[in-house]
C-alpha cells in the first residue's frame, strides 16, 4: 500500500499547491465562503466523483467516492475546514491574500487542498478500497461558539449514507512540529470552548464626587481578578480551566466616573462538568461584586465547541497508516490535549474519529510565525503527508 500512496500524493503535490495558493490569495470569513466553496464543487466534479452537494449547513459541500472492491461496505468521512480570519496578512507572499483584512491564517487552505488531492487519488483507484468515501467541506470553523459543523450535521451530513467513522488533520507550525511529525492525542484531544459577556451598570457621575456614583470600572476591575480567582482557587489544580478576558471596555472621559462597563472572555476547559462549575463560579462571583459595589450586572455565557474526543480504535488505525506510510517514530502519542477549540467535536460525538496534527513548520532555521499570526507561513511539502495519511486512513478503514 505505501508505494502507490506515496508515489500518487507526490505526483499529485504539484497540482494541489496551486490549488492552495489560489484558496490562500482569496480568502473568506465564515459563512461568506460562497468563492471556496464553489471552486471546490468543481473541482470535486471535474474529478468525477459522485452526489457532490453544495449549500450543506450554509456553505458545506460533499461528496461520495465508492470503491469497487468487495468488502464490508462501510462508509469513512474525510473532513476539510474551508473558512479564514479576520487578519491583515503580512507575509509578503507572491499569492497573498488579495481581500484586504481576511487571511488564511490557520491552514485552512492546506486542508482543503491536501482533502481535495486525497479525493483526486481515491477516485483514480476506486479498485483499492471497498465502501464509500464521503468528502466534507466544512464552513465557518473558526467562528467560536457558533462553528459550522453543528449547521452540517443538523443537514444531515453524517446520513444518507450512514457515515461509521471520521478523520481530520490540522497543519501545524511551531516548534517540535516540523513536517513529518504527525501529533495525536487518545480520549479528550481539545478543549471545551466558550465565550462570555459581562456587562455592569452604575451610576456614572463626576470624577469629583465618587461617594456620589457608582463606579462601573471599579466593579469591572474587581470581576476581572475573580475571574482568575476562580481558577486558581476553586479548580483542582489537577484539573483544568482557563478564563481570558480578552475585552473590556469602560468610561468616556478622565473625570467622569463609569456607569457601564462591558468585557468579553474566552473559557476554556476539559469537560462539560466543568464548563457548568465555572459558569456557577462566575455567577457567584457576579452577586458578590453587586452587593458589595451596588452595581447590577448580566452574564451571557455561550456554550461553545465541545472538546474533541478521539475514539482509541481510530487513533490506532491513524497511528498504523502513519508508521507505514511516513516512517517509524513520524506519528507520536501526546499526553496532553492542546487549549484550543475545535468544532470536529461535534462530528467526533456522533461517530468514531480521529483529530490529529500534521507538524507543517519549515526546518531550516527561518523564524516560525504560529497558527493565528498575520506572518504566518507553513512548508507545502507537508500537505503529501496529509494526503497519504487521508487516502490511507480510508483504504484501511473501508478494507478492515
Amino acid at each position: 500500500m505505501t508505494d502507490w500512496i506515496r508515489k500518487s500524493a507526490e505526483g499529485q503535490f504539484p497540482e494541489t499547491v496551486e490549488w492552495r495558493r489560489d484558496f490562500h490569495a482569496h480568502p473568506e470569513l465564515g459563512y461568506q465562503e460562497a468563492r471556496t466553496a464553489a471552486r471546490v464543487a468543481e473541482l470535486l466534479r471535474s474529478f468525477g466523483l459522485e452526489d457532490v452537494r453544495e449549500h450543506i449547513g450554509g456553505n458545506g459541500v460533499t461528496a461520495l467516492i465508492h470503491g469497487t472492491r468487495p468488502g464490508p461496505g462501510r462508509v469513512l468521512a474525510l473532513r476539510a475546514d474551508m473558512d479564514a480570519l479576520p487578519v491583515t496578512e503580512k507575509t509578503g507572499l507572491p499569492f497573498a491574500s488579495q481581500n484586504p483584512g481576511v487571511m488564511h491564517a490557520c491552514g485552512h487552505d492546506g486542508h482543503m487542498s491536501m482533502a481535495l488531492g486525497a479525493a483526486k487519488i481515491l477516485g483514480q483507484h476506486r479498485d483499492r478500497f471497498s465502501g464509500t468515501v464521503k468528502m466534507i467541506f466544512q464552513p465557518a470553523e473558526e467562528p467560536a461558539p457558533i462553528g459550522g459543523a453543528r449547521a452540517m450535521i443538523e443537514d444531515g451530513v453524517l446520513e444518507n449514507p450512514k457515515v461509521d467513522g471520521i478523520v481530520g488533520l490540522h497543519l501545524w507550525v511551531g516548534a517540535g512540529r516540523p513536517v513529518g511529525t504527525v501529533l495525536v492525542k487518545r480520549g479528550v484531544a481539545t478543549t471545551v470552548t466558550d465565550v462570555m459577556q459581562i456587562e455592569v451598570f452604575g451610576r456614572a457621575g463626576h470624577g469629583s464626587s465618587p461617594h456620589l456614583n457608582v463606579d462601573a470600572l471599579v466593579a469591572g476591575c474587581k470581576i476581572v481578578d475573580g475571574l482568575q480567582a476562580i481558577v486558581s482557587r476553586q479548580v483542582d489544580p489537577f484539573d483544568t480551566a482557563v478564563i481570558s478576558v480578552g475585552t473590556f471596555q469602560s468610561g468616556t472621559v478622565e473625570n467622569v466616573t463609569s456607569g457601564y462597563t462591558k468585557m468579553r472572555a474566552s473559557v476554556r476547559t476539559l469537560s462539560v462538568e466543568m464548563r457548568e462549575h465555572i459558569k456557577e463560579c462566575v455567577q457567584n462571583l457576579l452577586k458578590g461584586v453587586e452587593t458589595s459595589m451596588g452595581v447590577t450586572t448580566k452574564l451571557d455565557y455561550q456554550d461553545g465547541y465541545l472538546s474533541v474526543v478521539n475514539d482509541s480504535s481510530m487513533v490506532d488505525l491513524l497511528l498504523d497508516v502513519c508508521r507505514e506510510e511516513l516512517g517509524d517514530g513520524a506519528a507520536k502519542v501526546v499526553e496532553r490535549p492542546e487549549t484550543w477549540g475545535e468544532d470536529f467535536s461535534f462530528f467526533a460525538e456522533k461517530v468514531p474519529g480521529v483529530f490529529a496534527i500534521v507538524g507543517a513548520s519549515y526546518n531550516d532555521g527561518r523564524e516560525l510565525y504560529s497558527n493565528h499570526h498575520s506572518k504566518f507561513e507553513w512548508d507545502e511539502r507537508a500537505m503529501i503527508n496529509g494526503m497519504e495519511i487521508l487516502v490511507g486512513s480510508a483504504v484501511r478503514f473501508l478494507n478492515a
